[in-house]
């Protein structure tokens, strides 16, 4: 028989064991699941086109899921040159390749060329359960190979736009860690993964998770081997709000719900069949609010376009019921993948040169986001209104007549072009009367002109006029006084030379 005192140490030393041991316990399965991401990023001078910053290096954490590998953001592998990743808090760096890159739901899949270092490393389950179950943890290797776990709180759930034409699903939620927001797994109260945080913590101490319906729609398009990528379906519209005079008007009744179709983009899924002044009363089975929100069982209410992207991949028919001119009616339409050439400013173009050409030290380059971006954290307010605008509106897409916005970056001040020197981010027009269709398009007037003089229209009624002669006779040495290595480099993609009738 055990002596009462040796009992009571003995349990009082299990105790203080099992407290010491506990959350070693716990994290053993995070540590399973959870590795560094070792980014090694250049990108381009979106204005000087021709070079690129310094090399920089980050550090993200990744998330092993089926298949041997890892999952993380896209955004921090933007412009990458090299990636490496490490397990277990290790020194040691394995070499790893991105396998999918997807900017549209800022959703990254990376494989390792060791096949060994996942050896001791196990795939994570997914929640399943909609809202995730508290309690929420995220987990992350800290400098010096100590997994660290913190706790989360579960705010709300939205669908979220990335850059004015990816939808993702996304939890807000509070976390009890100031530097996270680094691709941070986030897992459920099962162990299960709930999502990746895609944000730096905000003031309120909240952060935003990409949601595991999102990464597992991602994992389901691919088991076919392709990858076709979220659906384009992108309406502008107004919600009914209620209004019973505008229902009446429409032809509704007032009990009717769904939301005023004002524009639908050409180039979006449905944009065959669906019309202006169309009211959209039920997608794919749900109806619709007048605040254009639908309720799903497991989440309450999202935007109308959750039914869409979350559902549904390229290819697939969604039915809708419409409301035209006050008489109901169904209709169909096939989903169409978000290609780059649906959009006349490019919601994103890393990883790719950025198109210019120099012409008498006028620097011509196309409008992309990552432009205007380049202004900073406060682009918004620093970038040119106009630009923004264009942004903003999504008024403008391509057609036969345009198929990207040409500006007038800035001017490299010299004899040829004084009085213009202080032009910069001007949207060009015309070219010696001809509507410019893109850089490529521009550039081909420019070279094949016989007349003397080159007049540039600019939107905002102003223009520039640029003696074709003296203008070959200074570029080289102009180029060489501003370090400008090459004076011009046009991707292979846009408006084709032999496309263009002479008369």
């Amino acid at each position: 028989m055990i002596p009462e005192k040796v009992r009571e140490t003995f349990f009082v030393m299990l105790i203080m064991f099992c407290t010491v041991i506990g959350p070693v316990w716990g994290e053993t399965g995070y540590a399973d699941h959870v590795v560094q991401v070792h980014v090694t990023r250049q990108s381009w001078d979106q204005r000087a086109p021709w070079q690129k910053f310094s090399p920089k290096t980050d550090v993200i954490s990744g998330t092993v899921v089926p298949g041997n590998r890892i999952l993380t953001e896209a955004y921090p592998l933007a412009d990458h040159l090299l990636i490496q990743v490490s397990k277990g808090g290790e020194i040691q760096k394995t070499m790893a390749r991105v396998f999918l890159k997807d900017y549209n739901t800022n959703l990254a899949l990376l494989e390792v060329e060791d096949p060994g270092f996942f050896q001791d490393l196990d795939p994570v389950a997914f929640s399943l359960s909609g809202i995730p179950q508290k309690p929420l943890t995220s987990a992350v290797w800290e400098n010096g190979g100590e997994l660290r776990t913190y706790n989360a709180e579960y705010l709300r759930t939205y669908v979220k736009s990335y850059r004015n034409n990816g939808l993702t699903l996304c939890h807000r939620m509070t976390t009890d860690h100031s530097g996270s927001g680094r691709s941070e797994p986030v897992f459920d109260g099962e162990g299960n993964l709930a999502g990746i945080i895609s944000n730096p913590v905000q003031s309120d101490g909240s952060v935003e998770i990409i949601a595991a319906d999102s990464i597992i729609r991602l994992l389901r398009d691919l088991e076919d081997g392709l990858y076709q990528g979220i659906p384009f379906f992108w309406l502008e519209y107004a919600p009914l709000k209620g209004d019973v005079h505008l229902k009446r008007f429409l032809g509704l009744k007032e009990s009717d719900e769904g939301i005023y179709i004002s524009r639908i983009p050409p180039y979006s899924s449905g944009s065959d069949v669906l019309r202006q002044g169309d009211v959209l009363l039920k997608i794919d089975g749900y109806d619709i609010d007048d605040l254009g929100t639908i309720t799903f069982p497991e989440y309450g209410k999202l935007h109308y376009s959750a039914a869409v992207f979350l559902r549904h991949q390229e290819g697939d028919t969604v039915k809708c019921l419409v409301a035209r001119n006050g008489v109901k009616q169904e209709i169909r339409f096939s989903l169409k993948a978000i290609q780059r050439e649906m959009f006349l400013i490019p919601p994103n173009s890393s990883d790719v040169q950025p198109g210019y050409f120099v012409w008498g030290g006028l620097l011509f380059q196309e409008l992309t986001r990552d432009y205007l971006t380049s202004y900073g954290r406060s682009w918004r307010q620093d970038v040119d209104i106009r630009f923004l605008h264009l942004y903003d509106t999504m008024e403008a897409y391509p057609d036969d007549e345009r198929r990207s916005i040409v500006i007038l970056c800035k001017v490299f001040p010299d004899p040829v072009n004084v009085g213009y020197h202080t032009l910069r981010n001007l949207v060009l027009l015309t070219v010696d009367g001809i509507p410019v269709k893109d850089l490529r398009h521009a550039k081909y007037l420019i070279d094949s002109s016989g007349e003397p003089y080159t007049v540039f229209k600019f939107a905002g009624h102003t223009s520039a006029v640029l003696r074709r002669q003296r203008v070959n006779e200074v570029n080289e040495a102009l180029l060489n006084r501003y370090s400008i290595q090459a004076a011009e480099y046009l991707p292979l993609e846009g408006w084709e030379v032999k496309n263009e009738d002479p008369d």
